[in-house]
């Protein structure tokens, strides 16, 4: 039988088979809700076969709106999944042993059809939870859907709803990507790759071999990133007069008193001063997790193990007297002598009750 793909562009079809099937095992989409009685926030994780998760919490959320009760049982598409997943997997490596260009661009063309099919399914799926709700729910605002993101954040009430892709879906995307470099990557080659491969050779030309592991390597590395971006919590920007603190609920008035915490699972809690935030919490949180405002720089937020913190000054801020932070210690040194009295103290040396 003569092949037209190289040996590496075979590789690169069944690395990402492996990939697929790798997939299955994993979740592909969270979706995650903070509500005031949860502050750290709910996690639902849909994987190809169950959702896991906070899913009888979030049902307790959902009863009051008059939703339905999420259950896997009940979404047929779930129990279709692994079934799919694995036969593309399958063809995706039959594909690499058969080595024909145009078997492999057909298998891509229904992966890719697959990928897009499932999405629009996962779009209905919020859409009929989403609008299709009990007349008798406890909470009924004419007019108002409580339909989740498709993707993104979405305020609904007093309910934030962020609905992200989880590590199967990042699995996913590399697999499409390494088996769109498998079958369309030789023009990057030169057309020493073509001849050598209408030759029917199995190894790269002198001159381009090593290439393909390097496309390889590098497709891995930027899989990684991605999935590392999408997992690594931020702090974000404090909007005076639209944000609200998360423990006394007003309006943040003045940004050089406020601050903010990230949750392990990535919420951002935002108070409009140091106190707010330590009243907050049963325990400190840890000095990677905070964020502040600098007092002389507004427009600067520090985390907060960068900080210095002027503390027992008598400085009323928004909610009374309380910590005061910045990135100038001698500047907050100078204010304690001016204006106040006061220490001048690392996170670690902040009292836990203001």
């Amino acid at each position: 039988m003569t092949r037209d793909l190289a040996r590496n562009e075979r590789i690169l079809l069944l690395l990402s088979a492996l990939l697929l099937a790798t997939a299955i095992f994993l979740p592909l989409w969270k979706i995650e809700i903070w509500a005031p009685q949860y502050p750290e926030g709910l996690t639902m994780r849909i994987g190809a076969g169950e959702i896991t998760g906070n899913v009888d919490q979030i049902n307790i959320l959902n009863h009051y709106i008059g939703m339905k009760k999420i259950a896997s049982s009940d979404i047929p598409e779930l129990r279709v999944l692994p079934w799919v997943m694995s036969a593309l997997a399958a063809l995706g490596a039959a594909a690499a042993a058969f080595g024909r260009r145009r078997v492999a661009l057909a298998w891509l063309s229904v992966f890719a059809a697959a990928g897009a099919i499932g999405f629009f399914d996962f779009f209905l799926w919020g859409y009929d939870y989403g609008h299709n709700l009990s007349p008798d729910a406890p909470i009924k605002i004419p007019g108002l859907s409580y339909q989740p993101p498709l993707i993104g954040h979405k305020l609904i009430l007093n309910i934030h709803s962020y609905s992200l892709p989880d590590w199967g879906s990042y699995l996913l995307l590399a697999a499409f990507a390494a088996a769109a470099l498998g079958i369309f990557g030789r023009p990057l080659f030169g057309d020493k790759m073509s001849r050598a491969a209408r030759a029917g050779e199995t190894k790269w030309p002198r001159a381009t071999r090593g290439t393909g592991s390097l496309f390889s390597l590098a497709l891995a590395a930027i899989s990684l990133a991605l999935a590392s971006v999408a997992c690594t919590p931020k702090p974000e920007p404090i909007v005076a007069g639209e944000d609200r603190c998360e423990r006394c609920h007003m309006t943040i008035s003045d940004r050089r008193f406020a601050a903010e915490v990230v949750t392990e699972k990535g919420r951002v809690l935002k108070y409009d001063s140091i106190g707010c935030l330590l009243h907050h919490h049963a325990e400190k949180p840890a000095a990677d997790r905070v964020w502040v405002v600098d007092h002389f720089h507004p427009e600067t937020m520090l985390p907060a193990k960068d900080a210095r913190f002027l503390v027992g000054s008598g400085i009323a801020g928004p909610m009374g007297p309380g910590p005061i932070a910045a990135g100038d210690a001698e500047a907050l040194k100078t204010l304690a002598k001016t204006k106040s009295k006061g220490e001048v103290v690392d996170w670690a040396s902040v009292p836990s009750s203001p």
